[in-house]
């Protein structure tokens, strides 16, 4: 199906809203823990063997008598690697160089191509996830419970992340740092006709990061002319982890910028930005996103460390590029990531400070999600921390650096939340008090009888938090 097509069927159909209240979480968390999620551990060890199976096989501890079973796969992800490789170079000479020919919307399909071909990998390593249980050479896999693992788990102790973050914890008012004047490259403009109807994009990389170049992608409501010069409202996304649509095909139903088209209609500019160990940001031998559950607190004390000055950066230079309001909008660890920078604003220039925001199935406690969400607990976090010598004490201690403060640094009311009743991955109860705590208005609380995941898709059926987001663009 086409873009967002699995949902507009699925909205079609008498009581197609039930995809998004009953099942769609009981489906897809134990999907991620038990099949997703190990096949891209298994990717990310293949990728980094670079076509040696043994070093695959190492890398997992898994047994030698699995060579030449896994050995094509382990030379397909190299092979589509480079490939990749070759046309991300191209696509980057092309557009952001004026190097190299072709035209800009073949580099990028060829791009994407390459990146979805290789992305896809993964899926060589089913069968070897799912015969797991299977005796090899008189043993069996030594993996977490029978199957592959979902996570490469490398916590450091208290002492380690003590020495890294420590000195953040005497002013965590201002922990969080954002530069109004940092420059940012901006690509050629690209006609793009996707699945949902043409659209002009472009990508923009900002440099000056703790975490490598943040990348992101920036896409016109349909039919308008980027060079009118007209001043325009944006909106800066934040994704949720292991969400990666820059590296799969656009017409994937699932992808994030898809159900953003609400905005576009609304004639809002969005800038989907990548965050830290994520697309082009990936750590060599990880999976997008996989550091910040394997590093335990030091994953997410980096990642909001490096993404949350980001979000601030990002809307000064959104608001001189384009004269106009800017909003956040971000989805689970991105509403966790959007709600640290609606708090660290306070103290942020007035050029940094968003002027609405929106937070899709946020929590209020990282400790609280890591020990009791039903995701971490697929993924085996609490017995990993627990075995790295992180107590809840240990924890207690980073959530000023963790947690949204008491009070966000705009206007309560400027401020929407969607929240599924039953979320039990970032945990409803803490989203609902941190948006109470925050004197969030009743009116831009949107507490839906839906989970996690159910909550975000939904917005394909039930727009109306991205209308009060776009009111509140408007109205500033």
């Amino acid at each position: 199906m086409g873009d967002a097509g699995l949902g507009r069927w699925l909205n079609s159909l008498p009581g197609g809203d039930l995809a998004y209240r009953l099942w769609t979480d009981d489906l897809v968390v134990p999907l991620l823990g038990r099949h997703a999620l190990p096949l891209s551990r298994a990717w990310a060890a293949a990728d980094a063997a670079d076509g040696d199976p043994r070093r695959f096989l190492e890398s997992l501890d898994l047994p030698a008598g699995w060579r030449w079973p896994v050995g094509p796969a382990v030379s397909a992800v190299a092979r589509r690697a480079a490939a990749h490789r070759r046309a991300e170079a191209a696509w980057r000479r092309g557009l952001f160089e004026g190097q190299g020919t072709g035209d800009p919307a073949a580099l990028e399909e060829a791009r994407r191509t390459a990146a979805h071909a290789w992305m896809s990998t993964r899926n060589l390593f089913t069968l070897l996830n799912l015969a797991a249980d299977l005796p090899i050479h008189g043993g069996r896999l030594p993996t977490l419970g029978g199957r592959l693992p979902a996570v490469r788990f490398a916590i450091p102790d208290p002492a380690t992340v003590e020495a890294r973050h420590g000195a953040r914890l005497a002013d965590p008012s201002r922990a969080f740092t954002a530069d109004p004047e940092a420059e940012v490259a901006e690509s050629r403009v690209v006609s793009l006709d996707l699945p949902s109807g043409p659209r002009a994009t472009a990508w923009v990389r900002l440099d000056s990061g703790p975490a490598g170049p943040a990348w992101g992608r920036l896409e016109w409501p349909e039919g308008v002319d980027p060079a009118d010069g007209r001043p325009r409202p944006v909106v800066i996304l934040a994704h949720g982890i292991c969400m990666e649509p820059e590296f799969w095909a656009p017409h994937l139903w699932f992808r994030a910028a898809d159900l953003m088209a609400p905005l576009r209609r609304a004639g809002v500019v969005t800038l989907a930005v990548e965050g830290p160990w994520h697309g082009r940001r990936r750590l060599p031998g990880w999976y997008g996103g996989e550091p910040v559950l394997g590093l335990g607190p030091l994953g997410a004390l980096d990642y909001f460390a490096a993404h949350v000055p980001e979000l601030g950066t990002l809307t000064a230079w959104a608001r001189r590029r384009f004269g106009g309001p800017v909003g956040f909008a971000g989805f689970s660890l991105g509403a966790l990531t959007g709600a640290l920078a609606l708090s660290a604003a306070a103290h942020w220039p007035t050029a940094c400070r968003p002027d609405a925001g929106l937070l899709i199935a946020p929590g209020g406690s990282v400790q609280a999600l890591s020990l009791k969400g039903t995701l971490t607990a697929a993924t085996e976090v609490p017995r990993a921390l627990q075995a790295a010598g992180w107590t809840p004490a240990r924890l207690d201690r980073w959530r000023p650096l963790l947690d949204p403060g008491a009070a966000p640094g705009i206007a309560p009311g400027r401020i929407v939340a969607l929240i599924g009743e039953g979320d039990t991955v970032t945990l409803h109860d803490e989203a609902e008090a941190l948006v109470a705590r925050w004197g969030v208005p009743t009116a831009n609380r949107f507490i839906e009888p839906r989970g996690h995941f159910s909550a975000y898709y939904g917005l394909s059926r039930d727009p109306e938090p991205l209308h009060r987001l776009v009111g509140l663009l408007a109205a500033g």
